[in-house]
């Protein structure tokens, strides 16, 4: 049982009292002590004055906090005043507390909880589509930006402005999202081994051509059947994903972008081919992006789609390719082992052996060569300057720029609404909201870009809200948070031995928190001039 001391103390009449409330959650029981010294001159007015009697105190793990004492007798017409100081931890203040009295005992409540802090879950993916945007934190899917199609996946074609987590109602029900990729007007994710998909009809792989506002299944009737999906990829109204090594695609097919050797569009996902550069290869990753696909197996890249300005890397520049092609490595890329590989609308990049490479369109400077020239084989990405000395370890193609990670941070060329249109890297802005933050990962849209960093931090158009930042400002030039507290993508937390409840933190069982209150009756007349205090702590 804790011990509160109760002392007065001879001191100009006047008296002392200190009460404190022990760490355990509540604290109801106590004990007092009494003492008295009193000079000659006071001691007739000593006993009207009195001291504040039983008093007690106990508080919840709720953070509500309860004092009473036994009322002062008012003489004198003259009441008692009082001053508050509430004690937690090693943080005094003076509080203000609301009286009340009743049934001969005064005392107050006391809120000690305080507003949580918050911070960024463990963000594992983020990807920029054209008009919206999505990521996986703690293993849910979050999205944000444009969602006329439902693309958002949380029920609605309301557009939402900050990280909105995508429904987990239906077929997502007790899954953990691994994977996500955002297209035109769909998105797409791997969870527990399977692909689901939602927003625009036809791209959704369920056999179907109706939107969808919350996730479906992707068909495994077919091709899929049986097997265990890894890893996923949405383009320009097609998707692929790779499963038990080897890649499928579904959607629209032009300029045979689904691999299969056609150009008709399919509803359920379609085996791409492995008659010839894939045949015996494990692809263990797929990127589709505007009118190309590519796939990585055994360490080099393959491409398939529209080749009108290089984008299939074969060095051929034909019109359109059906099926996959091997990406030509003996220029830039010989001798390397390519570990990542992306597609932008016209042009296509890899990492291999910790550069950059990008091959295709390149009219905006978006193979990062330092031309404007189009390529139809591989080219390194310059390293003169930003990228000089770096290890690139992710990439992510747009519309007309490119955007990768190097050693812990972004660089971009091309035009990524960074600032003017350059054909070389640059790296993003780190005074503001990435300061200090390391880079894992980056994803690029038409217009907009986003990074992960410890946070997920986004630049560019924000006409639908794609920032995620909860405006619909532009920022050209410097990246913004997407999400603030309380939104999707942040958590609530308290300091250690504070307990948490919902947004508030109240403290522990190991937390002291004591109350010292000044009691005193003034105005009164010699002899009888008396100042009363009293000091309540404990623990």
């Amino acid at each position: 049982m804790p011990h509160i001391g109760l002392g007065l103390l001879g001191v100009t009449g006047a008296a002392t009292l200190l009460l404190a409330l022990s760490g355990g959650l509540p604290t109801t029981g106590a004990s007092f002590t009494a003492q008295a010294v009193v000079g000659a001159a006071q001691e007739a007015h000593a006993a009207e004055v009195g001291a504040l009697g039983d008093p007690s105190a106990s508080r919840t793990a709720a953070g509500v906090a309860t004092v009473g004492w036994d009322t002062p007798t008012q003489r004198n017409d003259v009441a008692p005043a009082y001053t508050v100081r509430r004690t937690v931890e090693a943080a005094t203040a003076e509080i203000d507390p609301t009286l009340t009295t009743s049934d001969g005992r005064t005392g107050f409540t006391d809120d000690l909880t305080r507003a949580a802090d918050f911070r960024y879950r463990d963000v594992t993916r983020v990807s920029a589509g054209a008009f919206n945007v999505c990521a996986i934190a703690d293993g849910a899917a979050y999205c944000w930006g444009r969602n006329v199609y439902g693309q958002i996946g949380d029920g609605t074609t309301t557009s939402r402005k900050v990280p909105t987590p995508v429904s987990t109602s239906g077929v997502l029900a007790g899954k953990t999202v691994t994977d996500i990729s955002v297209g035109l007007a769909q998105t797409c994710a791997v969870a527990d081994g399977r692909a689901y998909c939602w927003g625009w009809g036809g791209g959704l792989g369920d056999g179907g051509t109706t939107t969808s506002s919350v996730p479906v299944a992707v068909s495994t009737d077919g091709v899929l059947a049986g097997k265990t999906v890894t890893d996923i990829s949405t383009g320009y109204n097609f998707t692929c994903a790779v499963a038990d090594g080897r890649a499928y695609c579904w959607g629209d097919n032009g300029n045979g972008k689904l691999g299969n050797g056609g150009s008709t569009a399919s509803y359920v996902p379609v085996a791409v081919s492995t008659s010839g550069a894939l045949a015996g290869k494990t692809v263990t990753a797929v990127a589709a992006g505007g009118g190309i696909a590519c796939a990585l197996a055994a360490g080099r890249a393959y491409c398939w789609g529209y080749d009108g300005d290089g984008a299939v890397g074969d060095g051929e520049g034909v019109s359109t390719s059906s099926v996959p092609v091997a990406v030509r490595t003996d220029g830039a890329l010989a001798g390397t082992t390519v570990t990542r590989v992306t597609a932008g609308n016209g042009h296509a990049c890899a990492v291999a052996s910790g550069q950059a490479y990008c091959w295709g369109r390149g009219a905006r400077g978006q193979l990062g060569d330092g031309t404007s020239t189009d390529q139809y084989v591989p080219v390194a990405v310059s390293t003169d300057d930003a990228l000089a000395g770096r290890t690139v370890t992710d990439i992510d193609g747009g519309d007309l720029g490119t955007c990768a990670v190097a050693s812990g941070a972004a660089y971009c060329w091309g035009s990524v609404e960074l600032s003017a249109r350059s054909s070389v890297p640059v790296a993003l802005d780190t005074t503001g909201v990435l300061h200090g933050t390391t880079a894992t990962a980056i994803s690029l849209g038409p217009g907009s870009g986003c990074v992960s960093a410890g946070v997920v931090a986004c630049w560019g158009d924000n006409g639908e809200g794609q920032l995620g930042d909860g405006s619909s400002v532009r920022r050209s030039y410097e990246p913004v948070l997407a999400g603030d507290e309380g939104h999707g993508l942040t958590e609530p937390f308290c300091e250690p031995d504070w307990l948490l409840d919902a947004t508030r933190c109240a403290p522990g069982p190991d937390v002291s928190v004591s109350y010292r209150i000044d009691y005193a009756k003034r105005g009164w007349s010699p002899p009888a001039a008396v100042e009363l205090s009293a000091d309540w702590s404990g623990s």
